[in-house]
């Protein structure tokens, strides 16, 4: 009988010692990305903006699972990704549209669409190092703002191009904007280029 008490306390000392270190992480619920500027939000490999990018979570996409770090970084996972996030660009309540980027105006005074031509074929994102990644621009020029990176790899169509820039698609989010063509490799699917 003492022995079942002297185990019984001994388990109860060492759940109460454990209290603490399940109280350093708090999951919290569904969590969204949503920055003021309606671009994606990267992940890091670390809590510090120190750390490499692991991939870039797209705006108004939910986690798969949130827990707090501290203050001011969460850990997160999203689509077989984990790492951390900056805790202010997340919301419980996703968010209920986009906000409109700001024209930025090239060099020569406005952004021409003029050159561009249909286009219908698939491509596959082709950084110039193999551990790089390629902008995805909201319009088609180095002056507009990066709207999110992909991966060497990731499959993009081809919705239109002049002989620079490719108006690309991501179909399984419909994450759309301009790449520029060098650092696209025609993946043989579609009509060709």
């Amino acid at each position: 009988m003492k022995n079942r008490i002297l185990i019984g306390l001994i388990l109860a000392m060492m759940l109460v010692s454990m209290l603490p270190i399940m109280g350093a992480s708090a999951l919290i619920g569904p969590q969204y990305v949503s920055t003021s500027n309606g671009k994606g939000l990267y992940m890091r490999s670390g809590p510090s903006k120190d750390f490499s990018v692991v991939t870039t979570i797209p705006y108004g996409a939910m986690m798969d699972s949130t827990d707090y770090y501290d203050a001011a970084w969460s850990y997160v996972t999203y689509s077989g990704y984990a790492g951390y996030v900056m805790s202010r660009y997340l919301s419980s309540t996703p968010p209920t549209s986009k906000p409109s980027p700001t024209p930025t105006p090239s060099p020569s005074g406005g952004i021409s669409y003029k050159s561009f031509v249909k286009a219908d074929y698939y491509v596959t994102v082709r950084p110039s190092t193999p551990s790089g990644f390629v902008n995805l621009r909201w319009a088609p020029s180095k002056t507009t703002d990066v709207y999110t990176i992909y991966y060497a790899g990731a499959m993009l169509r081809v919705l239109s191009q002049n002989n620079t820039w490719a108006q690309v698609l991501e179909e399984s989010t419909g994450t759309c904007g301009f790449m520029m063509r060098d650092f696209l490799t025609d993946a043989g699917v579609g009509s060709g280029s």
